[in-house]
């Protein structure tokens, strides 16, 4: 009996000692989750929960990165892993903050609603950095429009016979 009680106490040490190690764990960054939803899973494997789901906009605290994901803690407190590729640093965040700021008082230009889901950046262009999705169907503004160069074509123009092909030249 004696043998158990002592067990159960070491137990409840170790994972109160845990838990107090976890929460003074110092963050290694922060970042804004960029997707409508983002589900913020128990772990990195096959097998896993999910914990979470956060918003677009999201702000988390970044505590381990790896290759693809990152274990996270949410603002509430519930810690899990994300994938990377749909977070977004301060940097990115704070370029975003100063466009609404510098565009406050601007008139829009037209009002529509999307199409297709679609990507807020931070500049003309699919390379730019992406902070929001706004989702089909969602009234927008426009501010102001502007023209990005075209994606890198390979292969000839339209109407034009492929090289070699049959009936080419």
């Amino acid at each position: 009996m004696r043998r158990i009680v002592l067990i159960l106490l070491v137990l409840l040490v170790g994972v109160t000692g845990y838990r107090a190690w976890k929460a003074r764990q110092k963050p290694i960054g922060e970042g804004f989750v960029t997707v409508r939803a983002l589900t913020v899973w128990s772990r990195v494997a096959q097998v896993k929960e999910p914990v979470t789901k956060l918003r677009n906009g999201a702000r988390v605290w970044i505590f381990e990165q790896r290759e693809e994901w990152s274990r996270v803690r949410t603002e509430d407190g519930k810690e899990g892993w994300v994938q990377n590729e749909y977070l977004a640093s301060r940097h990115i965040y704070e370029k975003f903050v100063q466009l609404g700021e510098k565009h406050a008082a601007d008139p829009p230009q037209a009002q529509g609603h999307v199409r297709a889901l679609s990507n807020l950046r931070t500049h003309p262009g699919r390379d730019s950095d992406r902070l929001f999705q706004v989702d089909v169907n969602e009234k927008v503004e426009i501010l102001g429009r502007a023209l990005a160069p075209a994606p890198y074509h390979v292969g000839p123009g339209p109407g034009q016979p492929l090289e070699g092909a049959v009936g080419g030249e």
